[in-house]
């Protein structure tokens, strides 16, 4: 199993946060490719020369902040469609075997017509899976903390995106599913990635593990029950809240 971490936990310059991920012992870590991890020309790059020399897996997760999969603003929607897809399109040349989307919203126009926005965002996951499959990149999406008009926060949702877009995987974000009322549920599905923080089991607080209400070493439990040999990815957002779950995992006998 490969312990990781995002990017923006480190959020300093791409050869840099490259470098810190080494130097703590990482397996993994994810690119969130938006803000100074965006993967422009001199980031791709970057990795590119990194990857020569360091042996450390590589994930992707697709830019988020202001973006909606699932608007009804057709531009905007086409907007936010071309990022995921570049980020696809550069994690096929920078030989990544996993991108992450987050699902689509409600924006106020989708408050009024809520059926159209969903049906708009399973129509996003489409494409955005298709251009994947073509490249033989595993595309997941998560499931996203408890809160008005957020899509996929519920089991039954996600439920029907894997039915509908059967293509795409799933990354279970276990942070987000404590935000929830009725968490356990979401280790019934099928996960092809993992997403782990902790919290007060009602906000997504993304604290180091050990720190919140969740019970860790129970869903550590679960995970091993399930036999899941993925990734792990330590979704801290910063340098010393991730050194503190990791300290954690090592207390457990998950990492040395």
């Amino acid at each position: 199993m490969e312990i990781g971490a995002p990017s923006s936990a480190f959020y300093n310059d791409m050869e840099s946060s490259l470098k810190k991920a080494v130097e703590i012992g990482l397996d993994a870590i994810e690119i969130v490719g938006e803000g100074p991890h965006s993967l422009n020309e001199i980031n791709v790059q970057t990795i590119k020369d990194f990857r020569n020399s360091f042996d450390l897996s590589l994930k992707i997760h697709a830019p988020f902040s202001d973006l909606n999969i699932a608007s009804l603003n057709e531009k905007m929607r086409e907007t936010a469609l071309e990022l995921i897809f570049s980020s696809i399109d550069l994690s096929y040349e920078l030989e990544a075997d996993l991108v992450n989307i987050h699902p689509g919203h409600l924006s106020p126009l989708g408050l009024r017509f809520p059926e159209q926005a969903w049906k708009t965002n399973i129509e996003s996951m489409k494409k955005c899976a298709k251009r994947a499959e073509k490249l033989g990149i595993k595309l997941t999406f998560e499931n996203l903390p408890t809160r008005e008009g957020v899509f996929c926060s519920t089991v039954e949702e996600i439920k029907t995106v894997l039915r509908e877009v059967p293509e795409i995987g799933y990354t279970l974000d276990i942070g987000h599913a404590f935000t929830t009322d009725n968490p356990t549920e979401f280790f019934d599905l099928k996960f092809d990635h993992l997403h782990l923080h902790d919290n007060d089991e009602k906000k997504d607080l993304h604290l180091p593990l050990g720190l919140g209400n969740i019970d860790i070493s129970k869903v550590l439990k679960i995970i091993e029950e399930k036999k899941y040999s993925g990734s792990i990815i330590l979704e801290s957002r910063d340098l010393l809240n991730l050194k503190r779950s990791l300290e954690y995992l090592r207390r457990w006998g998950v990492v040395d």
